[in-house]
């Protein structure tokens, strides 16, 4: 059963200052080293796009988008 973000804060709150802080400097360490911008895990395709990829750029969906959602 995975723990829940209230569950982790709750524990948390339990703890003592020092150990919090100690919680807090792993996490960064943590944080710090995972890529901001992970691309590895994509797929090229380049031959997916039939014409001119940079006419894609110039287009205008304003006609077709809708926002006006049921309640």
């Amino acid at each position: 059963m995975p723990v829940t973000v209230a569950q982790i804060v709750t524990m948390a709150q339990q703890l003592d200052a020092s150990h919090q802080m100690q919680i807090i400097e792993q996490l960064q360490k943590s944080i710090a080293k995972k890529p901001l911008n992970d691309l590895s895990k994509l797929t090229a395709h380049p031959n997916y796009v039939n014409g001119n990829s940079d006419d894609l750029v110039n287009l205008n969906w304003e006609k077709e988008l809708n926002l006006d959602f049921p309640r």
